[in-house]
């Protein structure tokens, strides 16, 4: 018995969602969709995936999540070619499954706690009204299948979702081989159902993830593990794991190594494959999670063991510091303004207040002259809020996560930025943000008016009490933060980029108000 998985190809219909990785490598909740197809089956299953778009994420993912379970990967070369199509990807695995199999595509979830057995042949179906869309299934005493169509206006009322299991192999084989000639569909092999000794259909609950629209609304019923971004890069977890990924083997190598130099960051760190790092699962909660008290008590022991003036003789480069906040500023402006219509670059009115063009805003040497003043130090985390601090019922209390790779290819870094990340989630609680019923952002062109979460009023007291305790400079905090936010606003999705963008902006024009 063997499970095959179909994951070689484009996933076009999820536009931009698979612009960096597949569509496998797509989070539902915690873990990728991948994941739930993997965990169909027991560690002692070996699983054949069939990989092309991006395969090499999908085989550093797999190996590393589950080190235990063995795989094969089948590189389908021509995934975008004139032959391309399930069934050739198929059968470019046919060596490894003359055998009994499972065979999933990768955008279909089972709801199930077991598989139906290998033995008999069998696909899951559901009743649908748009055979057009679907493979359709005619069934008829103890669901037998009878006749079998794919995407027809003729077909009949009960659609293959997408998992099916393959007893009299050789028999599938062959008909494959006869419909497809080595291209199109897999479900071709079923046109002549009535080759097969038996052919059943089974009714299991699914979950179709292939479309955009279907994603979007799959991802509602899972608990998130942060904002979505259309960055690539994913976290996931997994068993008892944490799941690094990247589409970028640099922002790798760099996190790890600055791992080895940053205090209060997870321990037993992995780094086997260029696009993947993982470390155990860190028992306890985000300080967002926990109670008031308890975030007053993070903020007394951030400003006691990270926000401190004891950083020696680290130095950072003048450059490094105009590369990291002017021009990455200005690069994720005119990515964010890039996928906008014009009216964006113009004069607002945002929440009752005209607040100047976005390049006007930005064209302000006093701005960039006072982001200039640094606290340099070592010991920078680079995303350091609430959503990124693990609170433990043992020691170590706090473990930082998700730090970042480089100040502008530095390790040496601003302590105002950390700083200005954690006074960001205070007074703009993140992760209130992975949810629309949260927020609310309605812009027409002219006139932006947006809702936002309750800011954490007396934590911001305290944390600029502390401020003040150390001789930080508030307004320059203020200032970042805004900026900051404003550099959020291109790697998230819609709507959420247009609620950073303007908030930020509107965030902007208050602090710079005061210069």
């Amino acid at each position: 018995m063997k499970l095959c998985i179909l994951a070689a190809g484009l996933g076009n219909r999820m536009g931009n969602y698979t612009r960096h990785i597949p569509k496998g490598l797509l989070p539902l909740g915690d873990k990728p969709i991948l994941s739930y197809i993997i965990e169909y089956v027991p560690e002692d299953v070996e699983i054949v995936i069939a990989v092309g778009y991006k395969g090499s994420l999908i085989k550093q993912f797999c190996l590393a999540a589950y080190p235990n379970r063995k795989f094969v990967f089948v590189d389908v070369v021509d995934y975008t070619g004139l032959q391309s199509g399930p069934g050739y990807s198929l059968l470019q695995c046919k060596p490894h499954l003359q055998e009994p199999f499972y065979l999933s595509t990768s955008d279909d979830i089972m709801n199930e706690t077991g598989l139906p057995s290998l033995d008999h042949n069998w696909i899951s179906v559901q009743p649908t009204d748009l055979p057009e869309l679907y493979s359709t299934a005619n069934l008829e005493a103890n669901n037998n299948i009878v006749a079998f169509l794919n995407k027809d206006n003729e077909g009949y009322k009960y659609a293959f979702t997408g998992l099916a299991g393959i007893k009299d192999y050789d028999i599938y084989w062959q008909q494959l081989e006869k419909t497809v000639n080595y291209a199109g569909e897999f479900v071709d092999a079923w046109l002549h159902p009535e080759v097969y000794p038996t052919f059943k259909g089974h009714f299991l609950n699914w979950t179709n993830v292939g479309i955009i629209d279907n994603y979007m609304q799959a991802r509602k019923s899972y608990k998130n593990l942060g904002m979505p971004k259309i960055t690539g890069n994913q976290t996931y977890i997994v068993g008892d794991k944490v799941v690094k990924l990247f589409v970028n083997s640099r922002d790798v190598y760099d996190r790890v190594r600055r791992a080895q130099h940053v205090d209060h960051l997870p321990k037993g760190i992995r780094h086997e494959f260029p696009y993947v790092f993982t470390y155990p699962r860190i028992p306890g909660v985000t300080v967002y999670e926990t109670d008031e008290d308890q975030i007053h008590d993070f903020i007394n022991w951030s400003f006691q063991n990270r926000f401190n003036a004891d950083h020696g003789c680290a130095k950072i480069d003048p450059d490094a510091v105009h590369e990291f906040y002017y021009h990455k500023t200005m690069q994720r402006v005119e990515e964010f303004l890039s996928r906008k219509p014009p009216e964006y670059c113009q004069e607002t009115i945002i929440n009752g207040q005209t607040v100047a063009p976005i390049y006007d805003q930005l064209h302000n040497d006093y701005l960039w002259k006072r982001l200039e003043v640094v606290f340099e130090t070592r010991n920078w985390h680079g995303d350091y809020q609430l959503e990124n601090v693990i609170r433990s019922p043992i020691n170590p209390k706090y473990t930082l996560i998700d730090w970042r790779d480089s100040f502008a290819g530095s390790e040496i870094g601003d302590m105002y930025y950390d700083l200005a990340k954690l006074y960001g989630s205070l007074t703009l609680p993140y992760y209130q943000l992975r949810s629309t019923a949260n927020y609310s952002i309605d812009f027409d062109g002219r006139r932006a008016i947006f809702t936002a979460p309750l800011p954490m009023g007396k934590a911001i007291k305290h944390f600029a009490e502390e401020c003040a305790r150390k001789a930080f400079h508030f307004d320059h905090i203020r200032l970042l933060t805004a900026i900051i936010q404003l550099n959020m606003a291109a790697v998230h999705e819609y709507p959420l980029d247009d609620f950073l963008f303007f908030f930020s902006r509107l965030a902007l024009y208050e602090v710079q108000d005061g210069f």
